[in-house]
Formats: structure tokens, C-alpha cells, sequence
């Protein structure tokens, strides 16, 4: 066996290895240094983990941190940080894609973390419950009856081009996309009045 073929090998060993530890661990949170007892060099630690997250085995949520990708509320997150952590812990740490100072006077998230997290979950339930050509026709509806009503926006012409002329994997990406355009454009999203008064406000 070559010295690469055995490097591959200690490598998707290790990856193995570390898939079943957290598997059966019964922690949400993970520490790098919990992983070092199971072998190999820093570098092929990095690349493990980078691979289960890529499947979705863990998320990042900081340096040298990990969770079990489930959802969860941010306070939800931040207890279960504590806990392994401890309580005075000073460290950032990311959760939901919304990222908070641990140890500051206060860990409420910033209030545009916190818009921009609920049109994405709002964008979600919608992408879910209704087909594109439902997202699709109610969204250009919406549009043209603000724009006779004089509410227009800048976004509405991004989203008009789209919604008319756009692929449904274009409109999903921006629907659902974590990059800029799409967070600019969920905070003038045109398909409201898909989900219920009691939908909205449970998000």
C-alpha cells in the first residue's frame, strides 16, 4: 500500500470513527478536543469533520465547537452551550446562522438577525406547503395590486424578472438561499397571504 493510499485509509477510518462517537454520545454539543483521543493528525481531524458536516452529521457553531445539526431555537442552543461549557463561558458561537457573544451582558440577538431568521423560516413553510406555480401566480398577483395602490419597492422589479422569467430552481434559491440577494430580497418577499394570520405568528 502506498504512503497516499494509507493516508486515505487513516483518514476514512478516522471519519467512521468520529461517526459513530457522536452517534452514540448522548452530548448535543462537541468539542474538537473530544475527537483527538480517536487518532490522526490535526490536519486529517479538519478534514473528517468538514466531511460530516457536509453530510449533515454536525454543524459548526464556533471555533472548535459542533452540534448535532437539529432544529432549535437560539436560547435552546445557547443553554445547551452553557451546559457543556459552563456558565461564564466567553466565546462566540453560531446557531441557526444567528451568531451571539456568550459571556456579554446580554446574548439577546441582534432584532435584523432575528427578521432576517423569520422570513427565512417563513420562505421554508411556503416552499413546503405550496407548489411554484401557487408561489408563483400569488406573489405576481400581490405585486401588480401594490403597484396600483403607488407601494412599490426596488426589490419588486428583482423579484418581478424572476418570479416571470426565472427558472422554479432559480426562484427556491433565492427562496431559500443563505447569500445576500436572497436575505435582501426575503425582507420584500411578494408571496404574502399564503400562510394563515396563526401560521405567521407562530414563526
Amino acid at each position: 500500500m502506498s504512503h497516499i493510499d494509507t493516508v486515505i485509509a487513516m483518514e476514512t477510518t478516522l471519519k467512521e470513527r468520529l461517526k459513530n462517537t457522536i452517534r452514540k454520545s448522548r452530548h448535543e454539543v462537541f468539542l474538537r478536543d473530544d475527537f483527538t483521543k480517536l487518532g490522526g493528525t490535526y490536519r486529517q481531524l479538519s478534514r473528517a469533520l468538514s466531511e460530516l458536516q457536509s453530510e449533515q452529521v454536525v454543524v459548526r457553531a464556533g471555533y472548535g465547537l459542533y452540534m448535532r445539526p437539529i432544529s432549535r431555537e437560539v436560547e435552546q442552543g445557547i443553554e445547551q452551550v452553557q451546559r457543556r461549557l459552563g456558565r461564564r463561558t466567553r466565546r462566540e458561537v453560531t446557531i441557526n446562522g444567528i451568531t451571539v457573544q456568550l459571556g456579554a451582558p446580554s446574548f439577546t440577538p441582534n432584532k435584523q438577525d432575528v427578521q432576517d431568521r423569520r422570513k427565512l423560516m417563513m420562505a421554508k413553510r411556503i416552499h413546503a406547503q405550496f407548489p411554484m406555480s401557487v408561489i408563483r401566480s400569488r406573489s405576481l398577483e400581490n405585486m401588480e395590486r401594490w403597484k396600483r395602490q403607488g407601494v412599490w419597492v426596488s426589490a419588486f422589479d428583482e423579484w418581478r424578472q424572476l418570479l416571470s422569467q426565472g427558472t422554479d430552481q432559480q426562484v427556491q434559491a433565492v427562496m431559500l438561499g443563505l447569500d445576500g440577494k436572497s436575505n435582501r430580497l426575503r425582507q420584500s418577499a411578494p408571496y404574502a397571504g399564503l400562510l394563515t394570520q396563526a401560521e405567521v405568528e407562530t414563526i
